[in-house]
This record gives C-alpha cells, sequence and structure tokens, in this order.
C-alpha cells in the first residue's frame, strides 16, 4: 500500500502534538523550506528542528484538527485547528492553513499560515 502525501501529512501531527521534536522533522528533507506565520523562512532540517524545539519550549502542549485537507499533485492543503496549551495551562484555539509540498515522500516546503496573536495575549 502506498502512503499518500495527505496520509504523511496528517500523520506528521502525531508526533508534533505529543511535541516529539525530532519524530516531526523526519517528516522534512533535508533541504526543506520552512515558513511560519510572518517569521522569516527557514531552510535546512537541522535549522528547523533549531526553531522547533525552541517554540515548543514556550508552549505546553498542542493539537492539531484537520477540518478539511486537499491534495494537489505534489502539494497538499490543509485546513486545520490548533489548540495551543499555554504555560500556564490555559488554552487557545486558532484556525490555520498549511501548504506542504512533497518529494520523495518527505516535506520540501512547509507554509504555515496562522496567527498566533491569541496565544501570546
Amino acid at each position: 500500500m502506498t502512503t499518500t502525501a495527505r496520509e504523511i501529512g496528517a500523520a506528521m501531527f502525531k508526533v508534533s502534538d505529543a511535541m516529539d521534536v525530532d519524530g516531526w522533522v523526519d517528516y522534512q528533507a533535508e533541504d526543506v523550506h520552512f515558513r511560519f506565520g510572518n517569521a522569516e523562512p527557514i531552510n535546512g532540517r537541522e535549522a528547523v528542528r533549531e526553531a522547533i524545539k525552541q517554540f515548543f519550549g514556550m508552549i505546553k502542549g498542542i493539537r492539531h484538527t484537520i477540518i478539511q485537507d486537499w491534495e494537489i499533485e505534489d502539494r497538499v492543503i490543509q485546513q486545520l485547528e490548533v489548540t495551543y496549551t499555554r504555560l500556564d495551562s490555559k488554552e487557545v484555539t486558532v484556525p490555520a492553513t498549511n501548504i506542504l509540498r512533497f518529494r520523495d515522500g518527505q516535506i520540501t516546503e512547509y507554509l504555515i499560515y496562522v496567527d498566533q496573536a491569541p496565544l501570546w495575549a
């Protein structure tokens, strides 16, 4: 059975929601291009690993719910709700969209569109 890009995109959230940085980054290609919201783009798996490790250190938990997703050629577009658990244990849920581009079963481009202002308010 062949795993689709859509299935890979969904499976990736299981490790992300466990805040398993190494497991999550294994889904990324060595030369991944990553952009989180309006932050500066990051290139390369190791740089992304460090950025996500820092981000996970600023929150207590995270949960992704895929509302809908579409697979179009080598891309998956995900409509999401993301629930963050802040360090004070309060939960904040925000809408988000991801665009993932795949090559050989790994993510080569990962674009996250989310307004995190409510998380830090």
